[in-house]
């Protein structure tokens, strides 16, 4: 028997990364460098690493990249397994991650329903989680086939938004996240991710 098309979701950590350490110096910089606002009902994007353009903002942090190399590089090796693809063992996958940047969602902002559609796999990074602040959504792909039956029988799911906790899925699964209803900013670390399968030498 084959399975096509199951989604997988992949939630990570990364322990020892300071997550307070990457949340005053992004402070400290919204503070010299924002002037408005990017994000539906307010809230800011900045973008951090766009290694299409060759760009890397000075935001961009040691512990960020830390967070990048220990905590998404274990969560899409993880992605990959659970995809229970037998791969020839003269080949190897070469995680690029593409573009990085920071979401902080002020007080009732949100993102609307969105894909990716310039890479392989997207992800978020909880830096900054307060009570009701909102969470991420992952809109089933499948409405109206059996898998919304047996497998999942709502129109969406949801990402727990929990402070150290990042979670990789399919870039082209729509997403969105609702309204923060808390009096403090919710912050994350959004990133897309490219993967290349080439010959080990």
């Amino acid at each position: 028997m084959n399975f096509a098309f199951i989604q997988p979701i992949v939630q990570f950590e990364s322990p020892s990364v300071d997550i307070k350490k990457i949340v005053d110096r992004i402070y400290d910089f919204w503070d010299k460098n924002i002037n408005n606002s990017t994000m539906e009902g307010g809230g800011y994007q900045l973008r951090l690493v766009n290694h299409e353009s060759g760009k890397v903002n000075e935001l961009f942090v040691p512990e960020i990249n830390a967070l990048l190399q220990e905590g998404i590089t274990t969560g899409v090796e993880n992605y990959i397994a659970s995809l229970n693809v037998d791969q020839k063992e003269e080949f190897s996958t070469k995680i690029w991650v593409s573009k990085v940047w920071i979401n902080v969602a002020t007080p009732g902002s949100y993102h609307k329903t969105h894909v990716h559609t310039n890479s392989h796999l997207s992800g978020i990074f909880y830096l900054q989680v307060p009570e009701n602040s909102g969470e991420t959504f992952v809109v089933n792909p499948y409405p109206t086939g059996v898998e919304s039956i047996v497998k999942t029988p709502n129109s969406s799911i949801s990402l727990s938004a929990r402070r150290g906790v990042g979670y990789i899925f399919s870039s082209s699964l729509a997403h969105y996240t609702d309204p923060n209803h808390s009096e403090s900013d919710r912050i994350s670390l959004a990133f897309e991710i490219k993967l290349d399968t080439t010959l080990k030498s």
